[in-house]
């Protein structure tokens, strides 16, 4: 345990003298298992983990329990106070393609959902989102990311539905936590209506058509979203 400690404190002080080299850094690319990714902002990687982990990494899947499987897809639950070194370098990376993401450290009080494809190199990460233990309002998802070369395939509308399915299943109505970038807004909103659209369709026959959030663990203000 205290080796541990010893370990995430090596890290935290790495990653302030990181964030000090930021000013100076520009856009740069980043090995990510066989793919090569274009990082859009800085993120204070701690140089150790960055430059050691294509010779190091071990791992052919992510920590934590798998919640589901269909084919080679699987979705991971990671409690955050029993893996934070993993979920600190997962915000981490996610830094690197979201503008609005701030939280790194505080992983304890969080939940992380891995989505992952099953390849010949073992589970490769295709996109995950956070959600707080205890959250102060009815938010089922603080932080969502699809990996770039992931984009455009629906995983990101993936993720989405199992926020809200592990809602419906907690028997609560939620949404994501605001503010939402413009890139989350617009697949949120894709979402949203997709569900209303195949509810209604198969309906159809029915001459009057009650649409409650509580079918979809949706809150009102997300109802309104998917009709504006």
């Amino acid at each position: 345990m205290t080796a541990k400690k010893e370990l995430l404190a090596t890290e935290s002080s790495e990653e302030m003298n990181a964030v000090n080299e930021e000013a100076t850094g520009h856009r740069q690319w980043i090995q990510f298992g066989s793919q090569f990714l274009l990082a859009l902002y800085p993120s204070p990687y701690p140089k150790r983990i960055a430059q050691s982990s294509n010779t190091h990494c071990k791992w052919q899947h992510p920590p934590g329990n798998e919640i589901y499987r269909d084919g080679v897809l699987s979705f991971w639950e990671i409690d955050g106070i029993d893996e934070i070194s993993y979920c600190r370098r997962l915000c981490l990376l996610s830094k690197l393609f979201l503008f609005s993401k701030t939280l790194h450290h505080e992983v304890e009080t969080f939940l992380f959902y891995i989505l992952t494809e099953l390849t010949p190199e073992g589970h490769v990460l295709l996109g995950y989102f956070s959600k707080e233990k205890n959250p102060s309002k009815n938010n089922n998802l603080s932080c969502l990311l699809t990996l770039p070369s992931s984009q455009r395939t629906g995983f990101g509308k993936f993720l989405i539905d199992l926020s809200y399915k592990l809602s419906l299943r907690e028997r609560k109505i939620g949404g994501p936590e605001h503010p939402l970038s413009d890139m989350g807004l617009i697949t949120y909103r894709s979402y949203w209506k997709a569900v209303i659209i195949s509810y209604i369709r198969k309906r159809r026959y029915l001459t009057n058509i009650s649409v409650k959030g509580n079918l979809f663990a949706f809150s009102l203000v997300n109802l309104v979203y998917s009709v504006l």
